[in-house]
């Protein structure tokens, strides 16, 4: 029986970062039922395929991510009875532990728009599952589209929105 886990053994199975992020991740395993256990930790980086990962013979795995790149990528450890650890067919493996990095939302540009005083302002994302709009004369809000009536010369100037995606993924302002 091998039980593997984020943290620890019995952790969480899977992870989610945003693309971009830094993240460093331990992955613990262990083994019950077998006296003397042989290790190989193996990648599978987008559904590409299981791989060996060179010198990763330990019962736990450290992973980095630095400005990760979308996808799908999942770690197992694979266990053999002594040196049988290089035939693949000797070898039990445990699940696979997923690290999935999610995008950012693309908001396309918003037009300058001009609006005379008293009229109003109308500003629309999109791109995001939730957004956040910051601007002069206004307190953050998740409106959108966002709708200034009356508008004033205090509310002149430049209007900003933060996307989040479905998985809470930021876009910058």
């Amino acid at each position: 029986i091998i039980q593997t886990g984020f943290g620890s053994v019995g952790g969480l199975s899977s992870n989610t970062l945003c693309e971009g992020s830094n993240a460093v991740y331990n992955l613990q395993a262990s083994v019950t039922g077998e006296d003397n256990p042989v290790y190989q930790w193996q990648s599978n980086l987008n559904g590409k395929g299981w791989a060996d990962m060179a010198g990763k013979t330990a019962n736990s795995l450290n992973i980095a991510f630095s400005n990760a790149v979308v996808g799908a990528y999942q770690y197992r450890l694979g266990i053999s009875n002594g040196s049988n650890i290089s035939s693949v067919g000797c070898r039990v493996y445990s699940s696979p532990l997923t690290v999935n990095v999610n995008p950012l939302p693309v908001v396309p540009a918003i037009a300058p728009q001009t609006v005379c005083e008293g009229g109003t302002l109308q500003l629309s994302a999109s791109g995001g599952a939730n957004y956040t709009w910051t601007g002069p004369n206004l307190a953050p809000t998740s409106q959108n589209p966002l709708i200034i009536n009356n508008i004033s010369l205090a509310d002149a100037g430049t209007y900003s929105v933060q996307a989040l995606s479905e998985s809470g993924c930021a876009a910058a302002p």
